[in-house]
């Protein structure tokens, strides 16, 4: 006798239980005529030649990556030499997702319903195996089908919203109502959860040290790039309002650039950012808002309205970022005359470096 769900019979899944069906792998579908005829084609000599009906179903399934985009689907040609990262739901792990295993050419992105997620998107795995895990975006890629992604706005961290989700893991899958754990973006867009307004919260420890951001990091700003520098393509070079746009996990809308000379000039003389430095707006109507340099491409950034924090002492700097979002806003009365070099002397208690 079948199981039952919600009081109602129902027909058990044929397919593989261990076997995620947003895998990528080969994929046959069988169609069965009436009386079983043959409609499509015959085989003559060994050889399968296909009635005209059968040419007709033949191009018809070949344009179904263009008149269906939303099946997602990718051809092979799609895969060799590409560049762009595409994510399947196998690799949305508990946490922080860094990377992908498979690329695909930008035909790929061009002609399918793939899409690029920016950094910090929380990712949702929907089917099989996987359905219900859920993850964080540390950079830019395009996803599979087997994937929702989840853009939040500012009023909502996304390692809150990924705590949220990943407790209610079996609560989604059981909306979905059948006997193969798939989840639905409708299922996730219907889903009712509390979810209070939530930025950044440090309880301070009256006996952690108080420090000066000095003690703790060296804070400086980029060497001086004028006017007649800027060229049509090239490095990019960063000002507040791309800072801004990483920040909020955006692709930055780059209209500046400096040449590579320039670029392996300061390099080789001085220094330029690296990942885990963190870069801090310190402009009117955008002081505070910090980015963590989170990706290795080259750029470099204007001097003055940002401040750089770098080699870090006995502190984390993804810690400090929080520190930095936390505090600075409360403090831009003291800090908005001069802000680059009143905040190396702001004052802060941090947790020793293993809390962190």
């Amino acid at each position: 006798m079948p199981e039952k769900f919600q009081n109602k019979y129902r027909i058990e899944s044929t397919r593989l239980q261990s076997w995620d069906y947003g895998w990528n792998g080969a994929y046959f579908i069988t169609m069965v005529t009436h009386d079983r005829k043959n409609y499509f084609e015959e085989i003559e000599n060994g050889k399968m030649i296909k009635s005209e009906l059968g040419s007709i179903l033949n191009d018809e399934g070949l344009k179904t990556l263009h008149i269906r985009p939303d099946m997602n689907i990718i051809l092979d040609e799609y895969y060799q030499n590409g560049i762009v990262p595409w994510l399947r739901s196998g690799e949305v792990s508990q946490g922080y997702i860094k990377s992908a295993e498979i690329h695909i050419t930008k035909d790929a992105l061009k002609n399918s319903s793939a899409k690029i997620f920016p950094i910090n998107t929380v990712l949702v795995a929907m089917y099989g195996a996987t359905a219900g895990q859920v993850g964080i975006l540390k950079f830019e890629t395009s996803t599979n089908q087997a994937i929702c992604g989840i853009y939040l706005n500012d009023k909502v961290i996304p390692e809150y919203l990924y705590l949220i989700l990943k407790s209610q893991k079996d609560y989604l899958i059981s909306l979905s109502g059948g006997a193969q754990p798939n989840i639905s973006q409708k299922i996730i867009d219907g889903a009712k959860m509390v979810v209070e307004n939530y930025m950044p919260q440090i309880d301070i420890d009256p006996d952690w040290e108080m420090v000066e951001l000095g003690e703790v990091a060296d804070i400086t700003s980029s060497k001086r790039i004028y006017k007649d520098e800027y060229v049509t393509s090239g490095i990019p070079f960063y000002r507040t309002k791309e800072i801004v746009e990483l920040s909020k996990g955006l692709q930055p809308s780059l209209e500046l650039f400096i040449s590579e000379e320039r670029y392996k000039e300061i390099k080789t003389k001085y220094e330029i950012p690296k990942l885990g430095d963190i870069l801090i707006s310190a402009a009117v109507g955008t002081l505070g808002i910090s980015w963590v340099v989170n990706n290795p491409n080259p750029f470099y950034f204007k001097d003055g309205n940002l401040v750089w924090f770098k080699d870090f002492k006995n502190v984390n700097s993804e810690y400090l970022k929080l520190v930095l979002d936390v505090f600075v806003p409360q403090q831009i009365h003291i800090l908005s005359a001069g802000a680059a070099y009143n905040i190396i002397e702001f004052k802060t208690r941090l947790s020793p470096k293993n809390q962190q």
